[in-house]
């Protein structure tokens, strides 16, 4: 079942106030909906088909047929707004549904079980889009193991996969929201994206993260045990800003304090 997303003028009754927009799964409906009530000057209720056919007023319904919204004109720029949330919508709603599928081999570090950098990048790119569609705020936290390099060369590699896992596991730890999504880079490094989060948690995340981590010792290999950690860096996200920007902040704050360590 699909709903029909249209647009009606301010009478709707006036068949020639109305702007059929476009057609989406039924499953779509909760996206759509809320994408659309975050608007300014637009409004979002439901129809059946049956009702719609009938002309009824669609602030009267509450069932899930056919989705209508509307401004004071069918046209200009609430059309435009709609059409281009709709779009946006779908594409969080797509975005959603691949990394719902994370546990596939391709998303998924086999070392961690964390996210790979395909999930990082879907991650970013739908936290990004719900912050355009809702104003709902995301921040990301950058991470580099402490001296894997010098755990590899003097313990094995062996001891260096304990020092990643461990790493993860801390993160695991303390950012414990189903929306916390922690990503494995590559080598050493680890992203976690955040929504529902500002600068300010993402600080106290970081803060708490380095904090568990001096606490807790692991065992890298027979009688070795130290402390594993690791330095973050953390970027709140943008209005409009891309990917690739947010990233490239979120790296600078990782380098500073790198950098102030020494």
């Amino acid at each position: 079942m699909n709903i029909r997303v249209t647009v009606w003028g301010e009478n709707v009754h006036e068949q020639k106030n109305r702007v059929v927009a476009e057609t989406y799964p039924l499953t779509m409906h909760g996206t759509i909906a809320a994408a659309l009530n975050a608007a300014d000057g637009i409004t979002a209720t439901t129809v059946t088909l049956q009702d719609h056919d009938h002309g009824l007023t669609p602030a009267r319904l509450a069932t899930t047929d056919v989705l209508i919204w509307w401004g004071h004109a069918a046209h200009g720029d609430v059309q435009d707004a709609v059409v281009e949330r709709v779009a946006m919508a779908a594409r969080v709603e797509s975005l959603g549904r691949a990394l719902s599928a994370s546990e596939d081999a391709a998303r998924t570090d086999p070392m961690t079980g964390a996210g790979n950098r395909l999930r990082f990048v879907e991650t970013m790119q739908r936290a990004l889009a719900l912050m355009t569609l809702s104003g709902t705020q995301a921040s990301l936290l950058a991470l580099d193991v402490d001296d894997l390099k010098g755990i590899n060369d003097t313990l094995g590699h062996a001891a260096g996969d304990l020092a990643i896992k461990a790493v993860a596991k801390a993160c695991w730890t303390v950012c414990t929201r189903p929306t916390d999504v922690l990503c494995r880079l590559g080598g050493d490094e680890f992203a976690v994206v955040m929504t529902n989060t500002d600068a300010t948690a993402a600080a106290s995340l970081a803060d708490r993260l380095e904090r568990r981590m001096q606490e807790v010792p692991v065992t890298l290999a027979d009688g070795v045990v130290r402390l594993v950690t690791a330095s973050i860096g953390f970027a709140a996200a943008k209005p409009g800003e891309t990917v690739d920007a947010w990233i490239a902040r979120a790296d600078k704050s990782l380098y500073d304090v790198k950098h102030e360590r020494g």
